[in-house]
């Protein structure tokens, strides 16, 4: 392009040369990486605030539908199978998705004799039933213990009852069995398949984090989580949580971000925490922000 000059001559202006169109690259680069940079904490904590609505609305529709339906209704958190840790391993107690449950049919019968732990049966069993297929027994319809095996004309609990029952007195047992997944679609196959509610990418329910704060009596010990924070969670036809921890009358849940540290860790505490709380006894369910500041109560802005 030619420019007039003011003594009659012209100008001429040729094009940018490769090193000043290098320059304005790496201007635009430099650029562009600190914005990234500087987004990407409004990313992680935009991935956690969505992640505990998603949870906080799937819990309400488990609960809807056990209201609905009159029939226990809830939520399994499905861990560890998508992240891993240094060496590949998947961290069992990220969860990153869940999926709907329903109770199946109990199984009821008679008691012939109990010594401690060991509860024998008038009949036997169709079979013995498989560890993931039983959760607690309930005697008289009243006393309520964890069941850890059961098989032909035995029932072995997890701790053993107040009095042993002697023969002939007539009393009944009724084992609530383990919930199973509730599908809405079917493959291609005719099978059905489970209905997968996943979280936002760079979001997690971090159970680590409620074991972190629950049994801590010199730090909080305010102990509001369970030691062992349940998978599955189950709404009565009246709302309410069925098998609530012994320890808490509340559930509360993690929702935590992904990003690692400097050492290729998570931190259960980075991306503005979530907690979403679940409360047993009326099943109201409710999301606040953790309060992580130094010496803090975490569970402060919870009710």
């Amino acid at each position: 392009m030619a420019i007039a000059r003011t003594d009659g001559q012209q100008w001429s202006r040729g094009a940018f040369t490769l090193v000043e169109l290098l320059v304005v690259m790496a201007i635009i680069a430099v650029i562009a990486g600190i914005g990234v940079y500087a987004m990407q904490p409004f990313q992680n904590r935009a991935a956690v605030n969505k992640g505990a609505v998603l949870l906080q609305s799937w819990l309400t529709a488990a609960k809807q539908r056990a209201v609905r339906d009159q029939q226990p209704r809830g939520i399994r958190l499905v861990p560890g199978d998508e992240l891993t840790d240094l060496q590949g391993n998947p961290i069992a107690n990220l969860v990153t998705k869940c999926i709907y449950i329903e109770q199946q049919e109990d199984i009821t019968g008679s008691i012939d004799s109990s010594t401690g732990n060991v509860v024998r049966t008038t009949a036997p069993f169709p079979g013995n039933l498989a560890p993931t297929d039983y959760t607690y027994i309930e005697i008289n319809g009243g006393i309520l213990r964890q069941v850890t095996s059961a098989g032909q004309q035995k029932i072995i609990l997890a701790r053993p009852l107040p009095t042993d029952i002697p023969q002939e007195t007539g009393a009944t047992f009724r084992i609530f069995r383990t919930p199973k997944a509730i599908s809405n679609t079917i493959d291609t196959a005719g099978a059905a398949t489970d209905d997968i509610l996943r979280l936002p990418l760079g979001a997690i329910i971090n159970l680590n984090a409620n074991i972190q704060f629950s049994t801590a009596p010199t730090n909080f010990g305010y102990s509001l989580t369970p030691n062992t924070p349940p998978l599955d969670i189950m709404f009565a036809p009246n709302g309410s949580v069925m098998f609530p921890s012994a320890n808490s009358d509340k559930i509360i849940l993690w929702v935590t971000g992904t990003q690692r540290d400097a050492t290729g860790k998570l931190n259960p505490l980075q991306g503005q925490p979530s907690l979403v709380v679940i409360n047993a006894r009326t099943g109201f369910i409710s999301a606040h922000t953790a309060d992580i500041g130094t010496g803090s109560n975490p569970y402060s802005k919870v009710p």
